[in-house]
């Protein structure tokens, strides 16, 4: 009797594995998909902050707007992000004594393994002052 519960019990460390090892690697692969989706959200945030500075401290006549978008594809390209299908809207809006520069971009996530359902895109709006009057 000892032996055939041995026996019976054999396969159990095999079930008890393959019923664990889905969870965890759906679980592995959220981590790591989002982990990277939050980074990239990140980046574009900073590339975003980084071109409406140097755009801030653009005179008016020197095209504040072009020297914006040329910073922000060129600190995406450096941080592996594509800009091929990057949308870019640029705007200076007079608030009181002020300009006002919004930027606003977007452009299509690409998952890292995409095992779940990503976000579709990767949003930035930042706004800063016009260092420069108006």
């Amino acid at each position: 009797m000892g032996t055939s519960l041995l026996r019976n019990r054999r396969g159990a460390a095999a079930i008890e594995f393959a019923f664990l090892v889905i969870p965890v690697v759906v679980i592995t692969t959220g981590v790591l998909d989002y982990g990277w989706f939050f980074y990239q959200q990140s980046a574009m945030m900073d590339a975003g902050r980084a071109a409406v500075r140097v755009a801030s401290m653009t005179a008016t006549e020197n095209d504040p707007e072009g020297v914006a978008k040329a910073e922000l594809e060129d600190l995406l390209d450096g941080m592996a992000i594509s800009t091929t299908e990057l949308e870019i809207e640029f705007g200076m809006t007079a608030s009181g004594d002020a300009n006002v520069i919004t930027l606003t971009a977007s452009v299509p996530y690409e998952p890292l393994l995409g095992l779940l359902p990503p976000p579709d895109f990767l949003n930035a709006r930042v706004s800063m002052v016009h260092e420069f009057p108006p």
